[in-house]
């Protein structure tokens, strides 16, 4: 599922729905307030999983739904320095790593530059 081509058909599609600007405010609040209740429980207790001590990889469910995310918030904005970050969020297991890209996200919603 991680085929870049397909992503990005996906969020392209997402940012057509008419409702887009609801999606793009769950998106923001994933980041910036470390709200996961949008997303199925399953994934919202993954997410929560990348914050606690412990050396566990991360799985795909969440880098994905934290990747996508962070890419419709960048294809929203036009951020390219939030794009490929985005991007590369979908790949990183690693959770001290995925943390830090999930900080530079917020950074990036707070600053953008």
């Amino acid at each position: 599922m991680n085929n870049p081509s397909i992503i990005d058909s996906m969020v392209d599609s997402m940012l057509s729905i008419e409702r887009k600007d609801m999606l793009i405010d769950a998106c923001r609040k994933l980041f910036i307030e470390k709200d996961f209740s949008n997303m199925r429980p399953s994934v919202q207790e993954e997410l929560k999983a990348i914050f606690d001590e412990d050396n566990i990889p991360v799985s795909e469910s969440p880098r994905l739904a934290l990747g996508m995310s962070a890419l419709l918030l960048a294809k929203e904005s036009n951020n390219d320095a939030l794009e490929l970050l985005a991007t590369q969020i979908m790949n990183i297991s690693d959770k001290a790593t995925l943390q830090k890209a999930f900080e530079m996200v917020r950074q990036q919603l707070f600053d953008p530059r």
